[in-house]
């Protein structure tokens, strides 16, 4: 049984990075555009960095470690995670 929905890019949907960071304040931020401008950065560099080098193949139902954010939502939806980190095929 999954645990959780994992993001492998490199459309990633949300801004959980940016709004998990406690230092990172709206007003900030001249407008909402520059804020969310900042948010699709973060994913961008995830998906970049750590997500872009994951196998695309095979990876359902596969153990994975994920370091990463989610909103908590209502309902009983798994979470969907963004990683900062991942490995694939490790051991629980």
């Amino acid at each position: 049984q999954a645990d959780a929905r994992i993001q492998i890019g490199p459309a990633m949907r949300g801004t959980a990075l940016r709004d998990s960071l406690d230092f990172v304040n709206f007003n900030d931020f001249t407008n909402q555009i520059d804020f969310a401008q900042f948010g699709k950065a973060f994913n961008s560099y995830v998906n970049r960095t750590v997500l872009s080098k994951l196998p695309r193949e095979g990876l359902e139902g596969q153990t994975a470690r994920v370091l990463g954010a989610y909103k908590v939502t209502a309902g009983t939806a798994l979470p969907l995670v963004t990683p900062v980190t991942a490995e694939v095929g490790v051991s629980p």
